[in-house]
Formats: C-alpha cells, structure tokens, sequence
C-alpha cells in the first residue's frame, strides 16, 4: 500500500532527464508512489520523442520504458497507476484515423502499465 503518491507529467520525462536525480528527489521527501503519465502529450516531439509514439511496437516501447522501470526500482518508487492516452475516442467527423491510433495506444499503455510494475491504468474513454 502506497502512503504518498505524486503525479508526473510533461517534460520529466524528456530522453535528456537524469532520472536518478528525479526519482531520489522524489522519495527523500517521503513519496512512495507515482502516477505514471502515458499520456500522448507527455511522449511527443516537444519533449523529445517523435509524435504518434505509440505507433512503435512494443519491444521499441519496453526498450524505451526500461530507462524508467530502472530508475524507479533503483529509487524504491513504484508506479501506483498510470494514466493513458486521452482522450481515447473523439466523435466529430473525420476523427477516424485518430480513433483508430488511439485505441492501440491504449492497449499498448495498459501493456506498459504491467511492465512498469503498475496494478491501475487510468483511460478516459471520450472528450
């Protein structure tokens, strides 16, 4: 059972962060748990990763994520959930490529959120 949880999000996560320095912060103040941003504005070319992430496969992905999955085993943070993609599905017309993209995303962030040692994935289903 986590005590403290903190969320993450934005350009921590860029490729250029130290992690250990990050994480260290974050459990010397007595956080034990973080909320994991999987979030599409998170993983773009603003932070350092190309936009539609999520197209990658899997293996590039968990490639990617073992930086992340290290650091927090080395800094005894776990990911107390995540937080998908949002939103997941838009209904004006002409969103069906988004659509489509956006429901793979999502089950590669669910798939993301067991290899990162976390129980909970947060989807927003619709905007």
């Amino acid at each position: 059972m986590h005590k403290i949880s903190v969320a993450l999000l934005g350009s921590q996560y860029s490729p250029e962060t130290d992690l250990d320095q990050l994480y260290g912060m974050i459990r010397a103040a007595g956080i034990d748990g973080i909320d994991f941003s999987l979030e599409s504005n998170t993983f773009n070319a603003k932070n350092g990763y190309e936009d539609n992430f999520y197209k990658k496969d899997m293996d590039e992905l968990k490639a990617i994520f073992t930086r992340f999955k290290d650091a927090l085993d080395r800094n005894g943070l776990a990911v107390a959930q995540t937080h998908g993609p949002f939103p997941t599905y838009r209904f004006e017309a002409g969103q069906e490529a988004y659509n489509a993209y956006l429901v793979e995303a999502t089950k590669k962030c669910i798939e993301l959120t067991a290899f990162l040692g976390g129980k909970y994935a947060v989807v927003h289903p619709v905007h």
